[in-house]
């Protein structure tokens, strides 16, 4: 039986930056302390954790939600978690047929080129609005 690893990242609002390890930890998780004990809690006004597919892209790098890909024909997808199916999707907003999606596992002949969060001008006028 196999594990699934789970790794996040974290992307930083106010710095414009992804940051990672303790660093994200310590800015992204504090304690709190009431009567029934002391608790992780998640300060996300200011952060977007995004986690990873445990898949990899075309170049081995890893994917993330978030992360925009292009295929070999130069179409552009982003990684999304779709609620409804409990799974990540590549998805685009076409402006003519709006928006559809793809199965995830043919991430693996696509790259990623950026993220929705660092990169959002790849998207303009071929994925639509970003929600």
């Amino acid at each position: 039986m196999n594990t699934r690893i789970h790794k996040y990242k974290v992307y930083d609002t106010e710095l414009k930056k992804f940051v990672s390890g303790f660093e994200a930890f310590d800015k992204v998780c504090g304690w709190e302390n009431d009567e029934t004990g002391s608790h992780i809690i998640l300060r996300q006004e200011r952060y977007i954790v995004l986690q990873w597919t445990g898949l990899y892209d075309s170049k081995k790098v890893e994917a993330y939600e978030g992360d925009i890909v292009r295929e070999p024909d130069g179409r552009i997808y982003v990684v999304e978690w779709e609620t409804s199916e409990a799974c990540f999707v590549l998805a685009i907003n076409d402006p003519i047929y709006g928006r559809h999606t793809r199965h995830f596992k043919d991430i693996k002949i696509m790259e990623i080129i950026g993220s929705i969060h660092t990169t959002p001008e790849l998207l303009k006028g071929v994925y639509g609005k970003i929600t």
